[in-house]
């Protein structure tokens, strides 16, 4: 009867102890508390953030690419600079283990795009159109390209304006006479920058217009035509001066009566040099020239390198050549167009985590041009509050690190020619940095040892279980008399091996006795650590004790029962 109720007894604490260790071990286990994200996009040349929550005591973390440990990368965030397209398409993961399990996330694939380019003209304007006074001006341009948009201008002594509700391929204008001599262009334009067309002269007309005759005046621009009669032929309209943006376009007009063939020249700057419309083509490769042998000679895609070039027009009959005057044609340097090609990608880490992390943006100039960074910071997501940040005038910056989340803007300007642009404003970004974490040990499974002791590392340097070494020794020569022997030791629990001298006339027994150097031992830590297992060894010390108690009181029951049968037999 005694031996069943101390066997039960044994058998419900032993259950009792097994489950609650169960239960803490399953508590301390690893679980995802938040998982990365099933797919991330992002451009060429930007960086990729990911980040998980796992729960869990004694962490350590691995971050996989494709099924590969990534190195260095052993925190709960990922970060990886400068993407590549090689990374198009790959997958990324977390493993993180404590000494009671493991746990993987789910799997990140990763879509790298090609940054996006300015658009591109693939369909230009004519560089001239002519309407009656009230007639329709129709005009027609394309832009390949990602996210284009396109605005009409008209272009007036030398200053430029858009033309309202003018926002689509095709322009539709009523001819009016103040457009007389305007320019038309459309720009394109999209998140990396803009392109223009040609320009495209306008020429409104009222009506026919009576011929000039002798005494009387002209109309301007015009010279007095006399009286036709054969011969050479007369000029009677020079070719104004033009001037015109790099790139752009122009034409000039010139006129003679008694002019049966007309052919436009070019003469540089100098005056040494003079080629005919149809030669000066080797001079500036993409310009293109038409009318060469008309009254309107039109030129497109003007290069800067035309810049104080002249044009004159040669009228020919049967009598012989008259030339027009001389038009000089001044070309205006085309301004610089700012591109953006990567904004600032915010970012949320413990104080203690990616201590290179930066802000950055990537901007380019076309044509050259300087440009100039302004750094801004806000406790809040509104641009209005947006700081300038002293010194901060890099194409990157650093934030500062404190608990907390602040917000990062920058602004690019670009200074070309002697002028200055509006500033552009990159998107505001959250910038997050929570408390430094507090680092838990983490102990190899492998003994570490030096000729004293050996014990558990973790990966700051600690030792945990370190204990001296117990040797099993074999006498590999025996000392004699007069002769020293000896002997190799191996530890049983780490497997170091050790030869020491026996002493010559001390016998085998004696030699295995023989003292182990006392180790400059550090306090031992147990690789555990956390909260469970301190309750859990405090309950099973508890549980133990009470069951010495119960067992010792059941015993002393069983005595005296026996006693008192003894004493009734009696």
């Amino acid at each position: 009867m005694k031996a069943v109720k101390t066997t039960s007894l044994f058998l419900f604490l032993l259950i009792l102890v097994s489950a609650l260790s169960m239960t803490a071990l399953a508590d301390d286990a690893p679980a995802i508390v938040t998982d990365v994200p099933v797919s991330v996009t992002v451009t060429v040349g930007e960086s990729l953030s990911l980040t998980a929550d796992i729960s869990g005591g004694g962490l350590s973390y691995q971050w996989y690419k494709n099924d590969y440990p990534v190195e260095g990368q052993t925190t709960s965030s990922y970060y990886e600079a400068n993407v590549t397209m090689d990374s198009n398409g790959a997958r990324y993961y977390l493993y993180a283990q404590n000494p009671y399990g493991g746990v993987k996330t789910g799997t990140c694939t990763l879509t790298v795009r090609e940054p996006m380019q300015p658009p591109t003209v693939t369909a230009d304007i004519p560089a001239t159109v002519t309407a009656s006074e009230g007639g329709t001006i129709t005009l027609t341009a394309s832009a390949s390209g990602e996210n284009v948009s396109a605005q009409w201008y008209i272009r007036s002594d030398s200053s430029s304006r858009p033309i309202d509700g003018q926002t689509g391929n095709t322009l539709s204008l009523t001819a009016r006479s103040e457009l007389n001599g305007a320019d038309l262009y459309c720009q394109f334009s999209n998140q990396a920058g803009a392109v223009i067309t040609s320009f495209c002269r306008v020429t409104v007309s009222s009506g026919s217009q009576p011929s000039a005759s002798p005494g009387t005046t002209a109309a301007p621009g015009e010279s007095p035509s006399p009286t036709p009669a054969s011969g050479l032929p007369v000029t009677t309209k020079d070719p104004y001066g033009e001037v015109v943006d790099e790139g752009g376009g122009t034409s000039f007009i010139a006129r003679a009566d008694n002019a049966e063939r007309y052919l436009w020249r070019f003469v540089s700057p100098d005056g040494r040099s003079t080629y005919d419309y149809n030669k000066v083509g080797s001079q500036f490769p993409g310009m293109i020239i038409s009318g060469g042998t008309s009254e309107q000679l039109y030129l497109s895609y003007i290069p800067y390198e035309l810049n104080g070039w002249k044009v004159y027009c040669v009228f020919s009959n049967s009598a012989g050549d008259t030339a027009s005057g001389e038009a000089a044609i001044q070309v205006r340097k085309a301004s610089s167009v700012l591109s953006v090609i990567n904004q600032p990608i915010g970012g949320s880490m413990a104080m203690d985590e990616n201590p290179d992390f930066i802000l950055s943006i990537q901007a380019k100039a076309s044509n050259g041009g300087d440009l100039s960074y302004q750094w801004y910071k806000a406790a809040t997501n509104s641009a209005a509050a947006m700081q300038t940040i002293p010194g901060a005038t890099n194409s990157s910056y650093k934030p500062e690190r404190s608990e907390g989340t602040a917000y990062y803007r920058v602004s690019v300007t670009l200074r070309n020619n002697g002028i200055t642009s509006e500033p552009f404003y990159s998107t505001i970004v959250p910038v997050t940095f929570t408390a430094a974490k507090t680092h838990e040990h983490v102990y190899s499974s492998i003994w570490e040892y030096n000729d004293i002791s050996h014990w558990h590392q973790c990966t700051c340097g600690d030792h945990a279980d370190e204990e001296f070494h117990q040797f099993s020794w074999t006498v590999l020569r025996p000392a004699t008399a007069d002769r020293e022997g000896e002997q190799r030791g191996e530890c049983a629990i780490c497997g170091y091996e050790t030869v020491q001298t026996i002493p010559a006339g001390m016998t085998d027994g004696e030699a295995e006795s023989t003292p182990t150097p006392e180790p400059a031992k550090t306090p031992a830590r147990r690789s555990f650590g956390s909260f469970w297992m301190v309750f859990l060894g405090i309950l099973a010390l508890a549980v133990i004790a009470g069951a010495v108690f119960l067992i010792h009181r059941v015993m002393l029951e069983d005595d005296e029962d026996e006693e008192e049968y003894e004493d009734d037999e009696k």
